[in-house]
């Protein structure tokens, strides 16, 4: 998971996890409490593991986004993680479920959200990389989720999401459940991706 991702034009953010620095223009730079393996992030299921983003702007990603990433993990089964963790009363979670499913989250309130399996049962593996992408138009109020560029799964949500002051989060979130595995090329887009630039992305970013 060395490669280099396409870069599409006007990423809110994108780390390549050789360090924790933000790759695009808007300086949103994460603090490692971890050390970076060469090429990818290595995370060691402690709890004091993780990359932690400021509150910005930039990423207060309300409206349209894409969001992509590389993940290889090595701690599913043992409870609800958080690979990538910014509110989910607010713009949005991911959890990896024991049973190898992603869960979506994106809300207005702790006890008004949406929540949405973007990709199924079994979908996400011990010790295998997957490269998933999460799209959503605020328009026409639809997700779309893929996996390894092609699609999966796309729903409509009727509650949306909000802005709030949380920083992102890699590697742990409000489950508290740390990330055991490898995270690489994460790209945060304040835009929806097209299918054909999904798949390209993918073949682009594969090792």
């Amino acid at each position: 998971m060395k490669s280099p991702a396409i870069s599409y034009p006007h990423p809110t953010a994108i780390y390549h996890l050789d360090t924790a620095l933000d790759s695009s223009s808007n300086g949103n730079n994460g603090t490692a409490s971890i050390c970076l393996m060469a090429g990818c992030l290595g995370l060691n299921g402690i709890g004091g593991d993780y990359i932690e983003v400021p509150n910005s702007t930039s990423l207060q990603t309300a409206g349209n986004m894409s969001i992509v990433f590389w993940l290889r993990p090595e701690n599913i089964s043992i409870g609800r993680i958080n690979p990538l963790d910014k509110a989910y009363f607010g713009e949005l979670s991911l959890v990896i479920e024991t049973d190898g499913s992603l869960s979506y989250y994106h809300g207005q309130s702790i006890s008004n959200y949406f929540s949405w399996t973007a990709l199924g049962v079994g979908a996400i593996v011990n010790n295998q990389a997957i490269r998933v992408v999460i799209t959503r138009d605020n328009v026409s109020k639809t997700l779309k989720s893929y996996a390894n560029g092609s699609l999966i799964s796309t729903v409509t949500y009727n509650v949306d999401p909000s802005i709030s002051s949380n920083p992102i989060k890699i590697g742990l979130g409000s489950t508290a459940v740390p990330y055991k595995g490898k995270q690489d090329e994460i790209a945060i887009y304040p835009r929806v991706l097209t299918d054909d630039e999904v798949n390209n992305e993918y073949y682009g970013s594969k090792p």
